[in-house]
């Protein structure tokens, strides 16, 4: 029976088991009371503003102790059943940005449940469906993977037809996850291509870091690693190298403008921190393949300075030299090792 407005607006928040409650008590109960407001402001018109609601959410979620993950586990049981707010677009839009860590946390845990409880499977909403799709993309398994994929294109077929942006933006998500798919089973030219169409998906959305994120792979990860596969005698390498690597570098430069635009630790800035990043390390690479020292040298400037790259890497985030055995710094070093000093 489907729920009334009102028992989807009521999340009753008081699952956790005593176990569960005796650890950081205090911040449980703060997260809990915020969730209720961002979730009444999300459904309810006319009340507080959701964006800021899930921004404190956010800050608390943040500071909480070792019962979140617990309270998140919890949530994402509760929203297979009480499913409304993922009836709002605008909370569609922010999970498809990255604009909630918590509900980015919450939508994690749903796609695991769902994986291994087929029941809840059944009752996913569309942006739950859209994390399986990359859930399953991520484990490796392609019919699972393309069975998500399918649904969500034909849920989302009137609206990206109509160019709905949002739909268009989720879409363009799916054909992401299902270009790295082709990419992982080494299928490169199909996974140039289907980024080619996550792109043109992101265009029509004017979704700046889809666009930037999905030419990463195509002009970055999917080339070199081509190249790399056909081998340095392939009358391709050079060609492959070459096609993507001015592309990186405009992105970059439009990524670092973007960067310098938004404010520090918004989502914004994050996601274009991380294109950033991830353009200098596909530099990197190809530099590593066409002996390239100087190109090398200035990629890693730019990683040393990036919070992302910092925070997944060996670098000290003083600008030390790097602890042995980090892949970006060891191309370097081994460029360097094959140049010799000028006189």
């Amino acid at each position: 029976m489907p729920m009334k407005p009102s028992e989807e607006v009521a999340l009753p928040l008081d699952a956790l088991s005593d176990a569960e409650a005796a650890s950081n008590v205090a911040e449980t109960i703060d997260i809990s009371t915020q969730l209720d407001r961002v979730i009444t402001a999300l459904l309810k018109v006319g009340t507080a503003n959701p964006v800021e609601e899930l921004q404190k959410l956010d800050s608390l979620y943040a500071e909480s102790g070792p019962s979140a993950g617990a309270f998140v586990d919890t949530i994402a049981r509760r929203l297979f059943q009480q499913s409304g707010v993922f009836d709002n677009l605008n909370f569609q839009s922010s999970l498809l940005a990255g604009g909630s860590s918590f509900f980015g946390a919450v939508i994690r845990r749903m796609g695991e449940l769902a994986d291994a409880e087929p029941l809840l499977a059944e009752t996913a909403k569309l942006p739950v469906q859209i994390r399986l799709v990359e859930h399953y993309r991520r484990s490796g398994k392609g019919d699972e993977m393309r069975k998500y994929a399918e649904q969500v294109t034909a849920e989302l077929k009137a609206r990206v037809e109509a160019n709905d942006k949002l739909a268009l933006g989720q879409q363009a998500k799916v054909e992401y996850e299902r270009s790295m798919h082709a990419f992982n089973e080494g299928k490169f030219e199909e996974a140039i291509a289907i980024g080619e169409q996550s792109i043109e998906l992101c265009e029509r959305a004017e979704d700046l870091y889809g666009v930037l994120a999905a030419r990463g792979n195509t002009s970055g990860l999917f080339r070199y690693s081509w190249a790399k596969a056909l081998g340095a005698g392939h009358a391709d390498y050079t060609e492959l190298l070459e096609e993507g690597r001015p592309v990186l570098l405009d992105d970059l430069e439009t990524a670092d403008e973007e960067i310098n635009r938004a404010q520090t630790g918004t989502p914004a800035r994050n996601n274009f921190e991380r294109v950033e990043s991830n353009n200098a390390m596909h530099l990197m690479q190809i530099a590593g393949l066409q002996n390239d020292v100087e190109s090398a040298r200035r990629m890693m400037a730019v990683l040393k300075a990036n919070p992302i790259y910092l925070s997944t890497t060996t670098i000290a985030k003083g600008g030390a030299t790097a602890v042995k055995g980090d892949a970006y710094t060891k191309i370097l070093d081994d460029l360097e090792a094959a140049t010799p000093e000028k006189a």
